[in-house]
């Protein structure tokens, strides 16, 4: 019962802070919660979402939230948070928009426009002063190789559009990371010392 309820709380405060989220669930590890409880604080609790919407539509299928040493009086703090999640090829066409199809790989974003000029792309997602950067890795146009002078605008502002709508986070996040997978984008945030009645 009483993990039951510690569990619901979590998930509440989490659902308010996050509108439009699908799912919350919220696992507490550990010893017995109710020794925990007696100690005023849970070593590790892990809060899974789905569901989750960034911006302009575009929703993360699932971010995983990991808390440790989280007190349960005021204030409510969580000493340290790494919250993980994937941008899905799907998601970043969906924010690229029509008359583009996206793939990733382990060698970065492959953007491949499928309108009038044939422009194929590919960029490597990074982390700089807690923003996501695309370094542009290769473009080609109608299968010439060109360099950063003479990429086309409409080339660079979607790459630009893009840069904007993977920066967004839950929770107010700065992400530490970013990695291109077959999977997508995996994005990596971690804080400390995470104020839980303010989220």
């Amino acid at each position: 019962m009483a993990t039951a309820a510690v569990q619901d709380t979590i998930s509440s405060r989490i659902v308010a802070a996050v509108p439009g989220v699908e799912s919350v669930t919220t696992d507490v590890h550990g010893a017995t919660v109710l020794t925990q409880l007696a100690g005023k604080s849970l070593d590790h609790v892990t809060v899974t979402m789905t569901g989750v919407p960034v911006s302009a539509g575009v929703r993360l299928a699932s971010v995983v939230a990991e808390l440790f040493d989280v007190s349960t009086s005021a204030p409510r703090v969580a000493r340290s948070m790494r919250v993980t999640t994937t941008l899905s090829a799907a998601a970043i066409g969906q924010r690229l928009g029509d008359g583009w199809t996206v793939t990733t790989s382990t060698d970065g974003v492959h953007a491949k426009s499928t309108g009038l000029l044939p422009v194929e792309a590919t960029v490597v997602p990074t982390v700089r002063n807690g923003k996501i950067v695309l370094d542009v890795s290769s473009v080609g146009i109608f299968g010439v190789t060109v360099d950063g002078n003479n990429i086309p605008s409409a080339v660079t502002d979607r790459l630009n559009q893009l840069t904007a709508s993977m920066s967004t986070l839950p929770l107010g996040l700065t992400p530490t990371s970013a990695t291109s997978t077959t999977a997508g984008v995996e994005l990596i945030a971690d804080a400390t010392n995470v104020d839980l009645d303010h989220l």
